[in-house]
């Protein structure tokens, strides 16, 4: 069975979408795009390599507020 294949942009849009279940659905900044470092040093990351490094939460926590940002 071939391996899936990812690009650092699908990553941070499931991220950002909230797919991943680690936070809500909303863009945060970033100082440095993923995969910045790679393409500034003459490198690529198979893609085969960030589809594996790509995982989701599947517990039953609940993210909507964070302990430090209940007000």
């Amino acid at each position: 069975m071939p391996k899936k294949r990812m690009n650092w942009a699908q990553v941070r849009h499931a991220i950002d979408s909230g797919l991943t279940g680690d936070k809500v659905a909303w863009p945060d900044p970033a100082a440095a795009p993923l995969g910045t470092d790679e393409e500034a040093g003459g490198f690529t990351t198979p893609e085969e390599d960030i589809a594996a490094s790509f995982t989701t939460r599947e517990d039953d926590r609940d993210r909507s507020a964070q302990d430090g940002d209940r007000r």
